[in-house]
């Protein structure tokens, strides 16, 4: 490539012990991560496009940037192709070989076996067997629970309050729909996208409602058409996980969405988006399931808010929650900072809970994401109901 381009991934800063480095993360998936020594971000920055490899020299050197040489960066650029980092040609093969195996596969493939959960069936279950052991209060089609809200962080740490938070819930034969919203951390051109493939999670697939999402696809055909962003997405498959595993082989269909922060705007898209849902499901007797957090903060997000100003803010957005009141708790994220990335998730939920549900049990944990990583995730549990 004459004048490469880098495509648009995450910089993700990290310490090390020969010195700062930048990790290029693509969150599609579709390449390989990349370290770089975080010197050597003024030739990223310069990786747009515009220049070649000489060029970007001549410009490093006028800038007082690190002196690279021609050949260094020829070499430094054809690595960069090779991880699919780059907008060229070889990124464009991988794509759509990465593509072409997703849509043939007849279920999306977990990606949280061996990093969220373990990789053997076994080892899951044992791992889910102390987090949300056998309970008589799991169920109970008196409570009226129409929907939770979970982290989709590692269980372990978050163990006590899964516990506590999934009990009372519908039996399986009192559910039609598990409609399971989750984070999507990408952008999207839309606000939600559907999967319609079954789900695949590290104790087998959970099965999708596939009436609901050929109504979808018919109806909102959008909504559908990015499902490649739930190939790697986690936070839906997290709750699916805890879904399979509480409900066992009488796990009731799933609907896999996920919302991204285009899904906290008002305006049209998000309007057709969530009056198709509404619509679609409409005479069914859904389980809403959100999984994600508030906030995120420390080293293992790369983000320097404050922690103590950040738990702040989720305390405040807890209270709204509890009033299940979509105009409310919109209100007051627009207020608080930092935002919550986890709102991408709650607001479609409140929208689109029954009317007159109320959160019969919220909690709020700073918990961190995974035993020993240095970071904070503002995670929530809440129980709403109906009665």
């Amino acid at each position: 490539m004459d004048r490469p381009r880098l495509r648009k991934v995450e910089r993700i800063r990290e310490a090390h012990p020969d010195g700062p480095r930048i990790v290029l993360h693509d969150p599609l998936g579709l390449s390989e991560d990349v370290a770089v020594d975080a010197e050597f971000e003024p030739v990223l920055d310069r990786l747009d496009g515009t220049r070649t490899p000489a060029q970007i020299r001549q410009s490093l050197l006028l800038s007082g940037g690190p002196d690279v040489s021609v050949t260094d960066l020829e070499a430094f650029v054809a690595d960069l192709s090779r991880a699919g980092l780059l907008d060229d040609e070889a990124y464009a093969a991988r794509a759509a070989q990465v593509v072409a195996a997703y849509d043939a596969a007849p279920v999306r493939p977990p990606a949280a076996a061996g990093s969220l959960f373990p990789a053997s069936p076994e080892a899951a279950a044992e791992l889910l067997a102390d987090v949300l052991p056998p309970s008589p209060s799991r169920f109970d089609r008196e409570a009226g629970t129409c929907a939770v809200v979970t982290p989709a962080t590692d269980p372990r740490p978050a163990a006590a309050l899964l516990d506590a938070t999934l009990r009372a819930l519908p039996p399986p034969e009192a559910i039609d729909v598990v409609a399971i919203l989750g984070l999507d951390p990408m952008p999207g051109l839309l606000p939600l996208s559907v999967c319609p493939k079954d789900y695949g999670t590290v104790l087998g697939p959970v099965p999708v409602d596939r009436d609901v999402a050929q109504v979808l696809a018919r109806s909102h055909p959008a909504l559908v058409r990015e499902a490649l962003r739930h190939r790697i997405a986690t936070t839906v498959e997290v709750a699916a996980t805890y879904a399979r595993w509480l409900y066992g082989d009488r796990v009731p269909p799933v609907l896999p969405i996920l919302a991204n922060r285009r899904a906290t705007a008002d305006g049209p898209d998000r309007d057709e988006a969530l009056g198709a849902l509404e619509a679609a499901l409409a005479g069914r007797r859904v389980l809403w399931w959100a999984s994600c957090e508030l906030s995120h903060t420390g080293p293992a997000y790369g983000t320097e808010h404050a922690r103590e100003r950040a738990q702040r803010a989720d305390a405040r957005r807890i209270e709204a929650l509890r009033a299940g009141h979509a105009a409310r708790f919109e209100r007051l994220d627009a207020r608080l900072s930092p935002g919550a990335s986890g709102s991408a998730v709650l607001i479609p939920l409140l929208h689109l809970l029954p009317a007159g549900a109320r959160a019969g049990f919220a909690e709020y944990r700073p918990l961190p994401p995974a035993p020993g990583v240095d970071g904070l995730a503002g995670c929530c549990g809440v129980r709403f109901t109906t009665r």
